[in-house]
């Protein structure tokens, strides 16, 4: 009884099997060619159509087969650039930047170089924004490497092969963003000032001005006792307005002026109310009549003038000749 059941479910499948091969289209001996079977034209091919609709698992699948099994054809070279494309795409800019990187040492003149540089440039800033790297910079690890200060490295490549390229202007206005993460104040300056002398024209200049006012400013309140860094803010400010007399930017330029004055006249408040604490009042009343005398529209220079007056009855604001 089993046997015959048996041969009854193989005969039942048997048949299935060629119900559904005959329902095949006329094509699908050719349409089931594996991919291993394709020439390197046909993955190129299959590859770029792949690529105009984005999907980047199939772009990726056909440029890698070509990148590992035609190594000598002349396409080899421009897989490399799409297998960056896709691991870019996928989510993988280490792996993207390492493929370029070969794509630049293997030809001495790339068919996808500003191609390259933009896409290098794009790594960068998914770096900046916090994009992982893998562990040991092994492609096999997983990604948990922070990775923003590797950024740099690309921006500052970028702008030795392209000085006076478009792209150096956008690595510097990204490459002075992460220094002032990293409280480099000096390289971040020197960053948004090349890019202002070098690349007057571009449309990141005004950015590039109001940045350098919040460098300042953000540096002020790290050191008090520089006592040039207003007067840097100041030049910034005079050279924006010569520059762009009818810009909207200057509002934002005056407002980081304005709080750094507030910055400074509230250290000089503090340092009276911290001699006046003491008992010192002679020193008390130096600084208040200095926050008073040299930041008069401060919240702090009000503050002083209110201390002054407890302090020194006789006192009146004209003495200082604000």
């Amino acid at each position: 009884m089993h046997s015959r059941t048996f041969k009854f479910f193989q005969v039942l499948f048997a048949s299935s099997c060629l119900l559904w091969a005959s329902s095949l289209p006329a094509n699908y001996e050719s349409s089931k060619k594996t991919v291993v079977d394709l020439s390197v034209q046909e993955h190129y091919s299959q590859g770029q159509k792949a690529y105009q609709d984005e999907n980047w698992e199939e772009l990726l699948r056909h440029f890698t087969i070509i990148q590992k099994k035609y190594k000598t054809s002349s396409l080899a070279n421009d897989a490399l650039y799409y297998e960056a494309l896709g691991l870019f795409n996928l989510g993988d800019p280490e792996a993207a930047n390492n493929r370029l990187d070969q794509y630049l040492s293997v030809i001495s003149s790339p068919k996808f170089f500003e191609e390259t540089a933009e896409l290098k440039f794009q790594i960068a800033e998914a770096y900046r924004k916090g994009s992982r790297r893998h562990l040991f910079g092994l492609e096999s690890m997983p990604k948990w490497v922070r990775s923003k200060s590797d950024s740099l490295e690309i921006y500052e490549e970028l702008m030795r092969t392209f000085p006076y390229h478009e792209i150096t202007a956008r690595a510097l206005s990204a490459a002075a963003k992460v220094y002032l993460k990293q409280k480099n104040y000096r390289q971040s300056i020197e960053s948004l000032n090349k890019l202002i002398q070098r690349f007057p024209k571009h449309h990141l200049v005004p950015d590039a001005y109001v940045e350098l006012a919040n460098v300042y400013l953000k540096q002020c309140k790290k050191e008090l006792d520089n006592p040039d860094l207003l007067s840097l803010a100041e030049i910034n400010r005079r050279k924006f307005l010569e520059q762009f007399p009818q810009h909207d930017f200057i509002a934002k330029l005056d407002i980081a002026y304005k709080e750094m004055e507030q910055v400074y006249a509230q250290a000089l408040y503090e340092t009276g109310r911290f001699y006046e604490r003491r008992k010192k009042t002679n020193s008390s009343l130096i600084y208040y009549k200095n926050a008073i005398a040299r930041f008069p529209e401060t919240k702090a220079a009000e503050s002083s003038q209110k201390r002054l007056v407890v302090l020194d009855p006789e006192f009146m604001i004209s003495d200082l000749n604000v």
